[in-house]
């Protein structure tokens, strides 16, 4: 199976950005090719429940979901919340089977340590309305973790280290799970 790093920054540079590459090399330090998919790469439309399914780059990214058993988010956090774009990209992608059974971790860029929670209401929608394994560790990170834009705190580093370990080990397992 494939592991998928999905940014949800739509602003290229970003630190999320920064924290996407992080967690691509920990993936490959692991010794498994990870894909990285930076949503600012794409025009993907609105979900509007209808004709956004026949968008080819909306069938592209759907399948690169379908194909990962584990999959990690590296998210803005605005208002308290994941990126619009986030949440998007999961309308976009979770009409059938493709999210199914994931096993699903966070790493969060956020401007105050006062929103960690933000990633509740997003994780709990994956939990039950696909069966997503959700590793309950988030990196949660902010701008003392940075020097400019060069991510340089060796604990975040190492969590997210930890991040990728642990979504691959739930993968294996979450794929082995029963379909009630």
């Amino acid at each position: 199976m494939a592991s998928l790093v999905i940014c949800c920054s739509l602003t290229k540079g970003s630190k999320t950005n920064v924290l996407a590459r992080e967690v691509e090399s920990a993936f490959a330090a692991g010794g498994r090719v990870a894909t990285l998919l930076e949503l600012s790469d794409y025009n993907l439309p609105q979900c509007d429940g209808r004709v956004c399914y026949e968008h080819p780059e909306v069938q592209a990214i759907t399948q690169l979901v379908a194909d990962a058993d584990c999959i990690i988010f590296c998210c803005p956090v605005y208002v308290y919340d994941l990126s619009a774009a986030a949440k998007n990209v999961v309308e976009l992608t979770g009409r059938g089977s493709a999210w199914f059974k994931k096993s699903v971790g966070f790493v969060c860029m956020a401007g105050t340590l006062a929103s960690f929670m933000s990633v509740m209401p997003f994780a709990n929608s994956l939990m039950f309305d696909y069966k997503c394994v959700i590793v309950p560790k988030f990196v949660y990170v902010t701008a003392t973790a940075f020097e400019g834009a060069e991510l340089t705190s060796p604990d975040i580093k190492q969590r997210i280290t930890h991040l990728t370990a642990d979504v691959q080990r739930l993968g294996a397992v979450s794929q082995t799970l029963s379909d009630w």
